[in-house]
This record gives structure tokens, C-alpha cells and sequence, in this order.
């Protein structure tokens, strides 16, 4: 899958570059953007952001730098109707993720556990079980995570 996608023959879904990026133990912003460096402020201009989008139409875009030393990740994820984010493979032990619904209505899955939000809702849990989200509303679904691996 790497190499059909470095050639340009494949595009992979966003779960399957997650899971190279844990493979790896790199954030996955870090894969498809610069990193930013702890010495200094690091911009990212609207215009400028990385959106990365599925062969499904499901959309992520890292809306801050990601440094090394920390890993910290924050995202704006869309989900069009209908769609699967798809099942994202554990983060290591301890890599927390908080989810924030703009809007739209989505299935969380982490591990065996389920839960459908609406927006203005929100979730925490422990990602180090596989995980997923799934547009369950009529409309497009807007969420933002964050990240945060243990340090």
C-alpha cells in the first residue's frame, strides 16, 4: 500500500495512514506536514492547512503544528453522510483522545464501547483499543479531536 500510494496508483484511507503513523510512532499530522519547532511560534494559515481526504469523502485537516516532544494532535475531522471514518488501529497506551461535535450527529466506537452524539457533545476515552467514528445523521458531520499521546 506505501509504495502504490507513493507512485500515486492508490489513496489510502485516512484510518490506514493512522495506522502507518502508529506503526511508525509518529503522529499522523507529522506524516503529512512539516514539524514544528518547541523555539519558536509556528503559524499555520488558513489557506495553508493540511486536509487530507478519503477515497469515501471523509476529510482531515491538522489545524496545529505537532511537535516531536509532544505529539499532540488537533483536528478537524468531516464526515459526509452516510460514511465510516473507518476503524482507526490502537494509539500506544495511554494516548487519550477528546472529541468535540460541531455538528451533525456521529457513532463513536472505541473498542466494544458505542455511543452516538450530537453537537455540542463531547467524549473522552483511551485510545489504545481500535476506535472509529461513523456519520449516523442526516447531514455532514463536523468534529474536532485532539490527540494526546503519553508523554
Amino acid at each position: 500500500m506505501i509504495s502504490e500510494a507513493e507512485r500515486g496508483t492508490k489513496s489510502p484511507t485516512i484510518a490506514v495512514l493512522s495506522a502507518l503513523a502508529e506503526a511508525l510512532e509518529v503522529p499522523l499530522s507529522r506524516l503529512v506536514a512539516e514539524e514544528a519547532s518547541a523555539e519558536t511560534m509556528q503559524v499555520i494559515r488558513a489557506a495553508d492547512r493540511r486536509r487530507l481526504v478519503d477515497p469515501s469523502g471523509v476529510a482531515r485537516e491538522t489545524l496545529a503544528p505537532t511537535t516531536e516532544a509532544h505529539g499532540l494532535e488537533f483536528v478537524r475531522f468531516v464526515l459526509p453522510v452516510g460514511t465510516d471514518g473507518g476503524d482507526f488501529a490502537p494509539h500506544r497506551t495511554g494516548t487519550a483522545e477528546r472529541i468535540y461535535v460541531e455538528r451533525g450527529r456521529v457513532e463513536i466506537r472505541n473498542g466494544g464501547d458505542r455511543v452516538v452524539l450530537g453537537a455540542g457533545d463531547s467524549v473522552f476515552f483511551f485510545a489504545d483499543r481500535p476506535h472509529g467514528t461513523r456519520n449516523v445523521g442526516n447531514d455532514e458531520a463536523v468534529l474536532y479531536l485532539v490527540i494526546d499521546p503519553p508523554r
